[in-house]
This record gives structure tokens, C-alpha cells and sequence, in this order.
């Protein structure tokens, strides 16, 4: 485990898979049931969240929670699943990410609590205005400020930065780039995903991008939280296009 967290926090998903596949191979079936669904389903979550399938980790996981009367191994489970089928079956994804959140907040697990969350919303903002999408963003990001969670603002910020990128805020979005390129251990799945939108704002702030993206990685959670809500506190749906360019 403690190799596993040195290359997850390094970015090094594929060998931090790698460690956790062989404790969840060689460990005995003696160990704490608790212990085998937890890396059960961590080796199942960064399967999904490097590209990878996980194939039977996050069923086992949960029989093996439901096994050991673990709520929390529940909602991590729920959890996992939920991501698996994130952006093929969102219908699926929010009954299975209701269910983590629901099971979390009742045992009082504030961090599984934000990360489903953070996964809801970003399924319910998808059909939002643009406005809706900046309030719905602004919320959550200020909630995992003021629960002390600002680690789990990963998902939110990259889905920001298409949000902003669209209305023409490129100055913080060239500082969320450089903040989620400097956050050890960020989703590589989540943020692969938005290369595109990345590689645009990077082209468009030209010169200004260097001096922006330096900045935003030296930015502390709560900073970064503040200056996108500013940002983000400006979009309407009458102007969300009149943004404050790279100035």
C-alpha cells in the first residue's frame, strides 16, 4: 500500500495499479474482509480512472463490504461503479453515485460524501444553461471549501475549465490548468478527457500562458477556489460570451 501511494501521488497510475493488482493477489484469505474489499475496489477505481477495465474488482469489493456489514466499503463501492459507467450510462452512473452519497452521509464520511458528489453534479450540470452551469460549479466548489475537502475539487475544476474556455475566461483558466497540473495524483481519465479543451487555451492565451499556468501550480486549494467562483459569478446567459480575456 505505501508504494501504491508513492506512485499515485507521483502520477504513476500504471505502477500504482501494478502494486495494488499484487496485494490483491497475494493477500491471504485470512485478511480483514474489510481490508480485501477496500483494495478491491481501489485497484477497480483506477482501472477505470486510467482507461483500464476492471472487470469483476468492484463486484467482488462490494460483495466483500456487504460481507463485512461495512458502510463505508458500500459507498466506495457504489462509488466505483457510478464511475465505470460515467460517460456511457449516466442513468446507471447517478442511481449508483446516489446510493455512495446517501450511504456516506449517513455514516458521516465527509470525504466519500464530496467525491460523490462532485460526481452528481457533474452529471446534472450537463443539460444546464450556461448560468446554471456556473452556479451549479460555484456551489460545489465552495461546499468542498468549507468541508475542509478542497483535494476533491479535481473533477469539478476540469469540467470548469470548459465552462470557462466557452465563455472567453481564459486568465483562470489558464490558472486551473497549471493548479490541476501541479495536484499530485489528479484523475489521469478525467483530465485526458479534457486535452482538448486544455491544448485551446493553452494556444489561445499564447504568451500569457507560461506566466498564468506557473502561477495557478504554486496556488493553494482555497485560492484557486476563489479566484474560479469570481470568475464564474460573472456568467449569464445574456452575456456568457463577454469574458475577461487574458488581460
Amino acid at each position: 500500500m505505501v508504494l501504491t501511494l508513492i506512485e499515485f501521488n507521483e502520477s504513476h497510475y500504471d505502477e500504482a495499479v501494478a502494486h495494488l493488482r499484487r496485494a490483491h493477489q497475494i493477500g491471504d484469505a485470512n485478511d480483514d474482509v474489510g481490508r480485501r474489499s477496500f483494495i478491491a475496489t481501489l485497484v477497480a477505481a483506477l482501472l477505470v480512472a486510467t482507461g483500464n477495465d476492471p472487470g469483476e474488482l468492484i463486484d467482488q469489493g462490494y460483495e466483500l463490504a456487504r460481507a463485512a456489514r461495512w458502510p463505508t466499503g458500500l459507498a466506495f463501492s457504489s462509488y466505483a461503479r457510478g464511475l465505470a459507467v460515467l460517460h456511457t450510462d449516466p442513468v446507471a452512473s447517478l442511481e449508483h453515485l446516489n446510493r455512495s452519497l446517501a450511504t456516506a452521509a449517513e455514516v458521516g464520511n465527509r470525504g466519500m460524501a464530496a467525491m460523490s458528489q462532485t460526481l452528481v453534479n457533474f452529471l446534472k450540470t450537463v443539460s444546464l444553461s450556461r448560468a446554471e452551469q456556473a452556479a451549479a460549479l460555484t456551489r460545489q466548489l465552495r461546499h468542498l471549501q468549507n468541508i475542509g475537502e478542497t483535494h476533491h475539487a479535481l473533477l469539478t475544476l476540469s469540467q470548469t475549465i470548459i465552462l470557462l474556455n466557452d465563455t472567453g475566461r481564459l486568465r483562470t483558466a489558464g490558472l486551473i490548468c497549471g493548479w490541476l497540473d501541479g495536484r499530485s495524483g489528479r484523475d489521469a481519465q478525467t483530465l485526458g478527457e479534457h486535452e482538448a479543451t486544455i491544448a485551446f487555451v493553452r494556444q489561445a492565451l499564447g504568451d500569457h500562458w507560461d506566466r498564468l499556468y506557473q502561477h495557478g501550480r504554486t496556488m493553494t486549494g482555497t485560492q484557486i477556489i476563489d479566484i474560479t467562483c469570481d470568475e464564474l459569478a460573472t456568467i449569464d446567459d445574456n452575456h456568457a460570451g463577454s469574458g475577461a480575456g487574458v488581460a
